[in-house]
């Protein structure tokens, strides 16, 4: 019977945690303009692949905290990423160079709808983190995109979930 009671507690948890997640996971999409429109956006290899395709899946999973009926649109309209990319050592080999002077900067436009259409909130706005080598936990990570995510994910908490009238 003990052993029936725990068995059913833990299905109904487990279906309680599934609705809870369903109940929130709203959509996004984001556009880009090509590489070369944006002030740098210099990486190893395809910018598409290596910068795109990663901050938009990084956006993918914040929306997973929007009510399943709402959906996200943003326009990247100018993108610098931290450090600057530079010819480094004997043999000039690029590669981004990080330092106080050289804080990352995204440029958006966003709108934020419900199923209806109607239009939440929208925007444009620059985001930017003149102190962006500070927090400590990000020399422990090692995502290239470490700081740009974190600008994202802070205006997504500061302007979508928490939003301050």
């Amino acid at each position: 019977m003990a052993q029936a009671s725990h068995f059913l507690r833990t299905t109904l948890t487990s279906l309680f945690a599934l609705a809870t997640q369903a109940a929130l996971a709203g959509s996004v999409t984001v556009h880009f303009l090509p590489a070369e429109k944006y002030s740098d956006v210099h990486v190893d290899g395809d910018p598409a692949v290596q910068l795109f395709k990663p901050l938009t899946q990084s956006l993918e999973q914040l929306a997973q905290r929007l009510p399943a009926d709402q959906t996200l649109s943003i326009d990247v309209s100018d993108i610098d990423l931290a450090g600057d990319w530079r010819p480094v050592g004997p043999q000039g080999q690029w590669m981004r160079v990080l330092s106080s002077a050289t804080w990352p900067r995204l440029t958006l436009r966003y709108r934020l709808s419900d199923a209806s259409g109607q239009v939440l909130r929208s925007g444009e706005t620059t985001l930017k983190d003149m102190d962006y080598q500070s927090p400590p936990d990000l020399f422990s990570n090692s995502d290239p995109l470490r700081y740009e995510k974190r600008l994202l994910r802070d205006w997504f908490e500061r302007e979508l979930v928490h939003p301050q009238p």
